[in-house]
């Protein structure tokens, strides 16, 4: 019974992290995701413990401390079971080693991530990360290739994971359109850009989450200099949808 209760907190603190996440509520965040590390080893659900750990490590680099996020998971991928898990954990690695120009460190952990997500099977792998598909490891290794500089490459990735991309995932389609606004407006396609800024907006609008949404306005507030038309009318666009 004791495990049980435990087993239940973790899953309810986790949930509650992710919604104090997507509300921009980090300090929050941070204490349900600990809470839930805490209650999943009460539980014995290390394969649990580990993911909420990688959630932390994904805040860690969500707010630019990439160094942070390597050491937290470090530290639980040795604690996880199932390969979807380490999956996750390789993807979130991948990332963080991104954003420090960690080459080398960036092309394992994704190597690492494509490997246990074939190893994944869907009877033996926890409910805590069924979601977990190629489509985020093909659109989150698109990021990793954008923060290293590889856009041509970045923009094959992010387009099939955004292919592949279940419906139902508002949220996170959100975050992928935002990084092919930026990937194509490094490639020089202003047209292509604003279209995925606008329609990255409106699914993190449509999505509720506060994270989303800030995440692209802060995209398109970066563009406040530029004058092509494509730019100037996305800019207004949002003023206007922001302002509903």
């Amino acid at each position: 019974m004791s495990r049980r209760l435990h087993a239940m907190a973790a899953d309810l603190a986790h949930c509650a992290g992710w919604l104090r996440f997507d509300a921009d509520r980090h300090a929050d965040a941070q204490r349900h995701w600990q809470a839930a590390v805490h209650a999943a080893h009460q539980a014995g659900d290390r394969d649990l413990a580990a993911v909420a750990l990688s959630d932390l490590a994904y805040q860690a680099t969500w707010l630019s401390r990439p160094a942070d996020a390597v050491r937290i998971l470090e530290h639980a991928r040795s604690r996880t079971r199932a390969p979807a898990a380490r999956s996750l954990l390789d993807v979130r690695r991948a990332r963080a080693c991104a954003v420090l120009q960690d080459r080398s460190g960036t092309r394992h952990a994704l190597t690492c991530a494509e490997t246990e997500l074939e190893r994944a099977r869907p009877q033996s792998t926890p409910p805590v990360v069924s979601w977990m598909s190629v489509a985020d490891v093909s659109a989150d290794a698109g990021r990793c290739w954008l923060d290293l500089g590889d856009v041509a490459r970045a923009d094959t990735a992010i387009a099939t994971g955004l292919g592949e991309l279940a419906p139902h995932r508002a949220r996170t389609k959100a975050v992928f359109l935002t990084y092919r606004a930026e990937g194509a407006l490094r490639s020089r396609d202003v047209p292509a850009a604003a279209a995925a800024a606008r329609a990255a907006l409106d699914t993190a609008l449509d999505s509720g989450a506060a994270r989303c949404v800030d995440l692209v306005s802060a995209f398109i507030n970066r563009q406040t200099e530029r004058t092509e038309q494509p730019i100037v009318e996305l800019r207004e666009y949002a003023r206007e949808s922001l302002a509903d």
